[in-house]
């Protein structure tokens, strides 16, 4: 199992983070032992890939809770360069959230954020951070990051590495503003941070 996994979440899922990393991600060339840089992001961000998919069985969307696209679909979307690779696309096509198919939409436009359930938020748009924020405080969309100081410029969840493990840091401010609950198990697991929201 890769060392980029903290236990304690682990657990918390009950065990549904456990089975997705074993059916998912562990056959991947990335768990070999000499590994390179490029590799270990790669490993990184699958596991991150795995982190939002499990975000949602500990939010519940506010309602009116729509489901949006013509497939009654779920959407994952990405604003910016994708540093997945064609990770998000292996869960599109192996993963559901509940009844509802999961779609990705690469390459999001700020026109289409309506569309979202989720929305990453690149490396690339760290320039624009706050204009993202300003557009989606008013949607039902779940912000995610993984850079440095995201949470705090209004992202409700930013991923990072610390210490080789993935931690999440949550703006707790922002996610109750736009109306979402949270999982208390998920609070306990994360690091609170005062967000940017306004």
């Amino acid at each position: 199992m890769s060392k980029f996994l903290p236990s304690k979440f682990l657990k918390s899922l009950l065990g549904c983070f456990v089975a997705l990393n074993l059916s998912f991600f562990l056959f991947s060339p990335f768990f070999s032992q000499n590994v390179t840089a490029q590799e270990t992001s790669s490993r990184a961000y699958a596991i991150k890939a795995g982190f939002i998919y499990n975000f949602t069985r500990f939010i519940k969307w506010p309602p009116p809770s729509k489901f949006r696209g013509n497939n009654n679909s779920y959407n994952i979307c990405v604003i910016g360069d994708n540093p997945f690779g064609s990770i998000l696309s292996r869960l599109e096509a192996k993963h559901r959230f509940k009844e509802h198919p999961l779609k990705i939409e690469l390459d999001t436009s700020r026109s289409g954020f309506q569309q979202c359930h989720i929305l990453f938020v690149s490396f690339s748009e760290r320039f624009n951070v706050e204009n993202i924020v300003e557009q989606t405080k008013d949607l039902q969309v779940l912000t995610v990051g993984d850079t440095e100081g995201f949470a705090e410029r209004g992202i409700d969840i930013n991923l990072l590495v610390v210490k080789n493990k993935v931690k999440f840091e949550i703006s707790k401010n922002c996610l109750e503003a736009k109306g979402f609950e949270v999982s208390s198990e998920l609070y306990d697991l994360a690091t609170i941070v005062e967000g940017g929201c306004r």
